[in-house]
């Protein structure tokens, strides 16, 4: 599914005729490009999605950092959207690590941090299918009141996008649980 289906699914759900291309002139193409990178955006931000997870060794920028609570300032990966956790170099088996992301760094106390983070996706053909159901909520509810001039359409329009989530939450099951500390003796098991 490409973009243009994506808001087209999005336009239909508002009664709202489909477009062909974003610079067609359209008052639902206008709308949709408005609209586009911000609902993207919020969309990735709303669930830790499994196409959009990213995991990186960080590279250390400095050790006390003057003026922070931390022992360990590093460089932000550039395609983060968000972070997400810290981990050692062995996340399978260690518990998040507390950590600060400002001014496109992160702070830590931890040597050697492993980032678990958001990628910006702009490539539609990576989106799941649960995804591409909530932008599409996202997207026909921030157009609701400017095609429709209806309330109760962006407001059940915001109400299926967090029913989206929850079902992308549903569907995810166990594979999105963090795995427990194992302890060694039952490790050797493995």
């Amino acid at each position: 599914m490409q973009k243009i289906e994506i808001i087209n699914l999005a336009l239909s759900r508002l009664g709202s005729p489909t477009i062909t291309d974003l610079k067609e002139g359209s008052d639902e193409a206008s709308k949709a490009a408005a609209v586009w990178d911000s609902a993207l955006e919020s969309t990735l931000q709303a669930y830790r999605w499994g196409f959009n997870t990213g995991r990186e060794a960080l590279g250390l920028l400095e050790e006390s950092p003057a003026g922070y609570p931390y022992r360990y300032r590093y460089n932000a990966p550039t395609s983060m959207l968000q972070a997400y956790e810290i981990f050692d170099e062995t996340p399978e088996l260690g518990k998040p690590i507390p950590f600060l992301y400002e001014d496109g760094c992160i702070f830590t106390d931890k040597e050697n941090a492993v980032l678990v983070y958001a990628i910006r996706v702009n490539e539609c053909s990576k989106f799941s299918p649960a995804f591409r159901e909530a932008l599409a909520w996202r997207l026909a509810g921030d157009m609701a009141m400017a095609l429709t001039q209806r309330a109760d359409f962006a407001k059940m329009c915001q109400q299926n996008f967090m029913q989206a989530i929850d079902t992308a939450k549903a569907l995810a099951g166990n594979s999105r649980r963090a795995k427990r500390n194992i302890p060694q003796y039952l490790q050797a098991r493995r």
